[in-house]
């Protein structure tokens, strides 16, 4: 469902930033939170 998808992307997406920009979960985390902010980034989820 929607729900779980959005949260799997989400998971891999920092999983992505961790291994790409070497960085911590929590380093990863809020970087995903500032592209947020700055509306650098988006999720789309339909059900």
């Amino acid at each position: 469902d929607a729900r779980n998808m959005a949260r799997d992307v989400h998971n891999i997406l920092i999983k992505v930033v961790m291994e790409k920009g070497k960085m911590t979960e929590l380093e990863a985390m809020d970087y995903i939170k500032k592209m947020d902010s700055q509306k650098r980034y988006s999720s789309d989820v339909w059900s």
